[in-house]
């Protein structure tokens, strides 16, 4: 039995995987074409020994290859670093953001479903062309 530790980023990084069936190779893809650098290597590294320096751009590449917001990775470095992160006033979109049991797409669908839902109930006022009925200023 190994006595290594796992860290956190390890945890985000393989839940994401395995809820997406994604690989390494997939992780790096998506943030090339995010405009990121990231390497297979990278996500393997970060894996075995996580993110020994705080590097936001290497954190925000990691998150565009997983596909979570940048903060997701953050929080899971800091707390590999033991520095606690509170979480508190969480919104909706936050909770389905940091919700890893369901794959990517889905968390996007939902995410897009919260909108138009918020979009329905809170519809944008129409602005009235023309000149008033009263012949007043618009």
């Amino acid at each position: 039995m190994s006595d290594v530790k796992r860290t956190a980023l390890a945890d985000l990084i393989d839940a994401t995987e395995e809820r997406n069936g994604w690989q390494d190779t997939d992780v790096a893809r998506q943030a090339v074409e995010r405009g990121q650098r990231l390497t297979k290597s990278d996500v393997s590294n970060y894996r075995r020994t996580g993110m020994p320096t705080l590097v936001p751009a290497k954190m925000a590449a990691l998150a565009s290859g997983l596909r979570v917001p940048t903060y997701v990775v953050a929080v899971a470095v800091l707390s590999d670093h033991d520095i606690d992160v509170p979480l508190d006033d969480t919104t909706p979109e936050q909770a389905i953001e940091r919700d890893f049991s369901l794959p990517a797409a889905d968390r996007d669908n939902v995410l897009l479903l919260l909108q138009a839902a918020r979009d329905r109930a809170n519809p944008r006022p129409q602005r009235r062309r023309g000149k008033p009925r009263d012949g007043g200023q618009l």
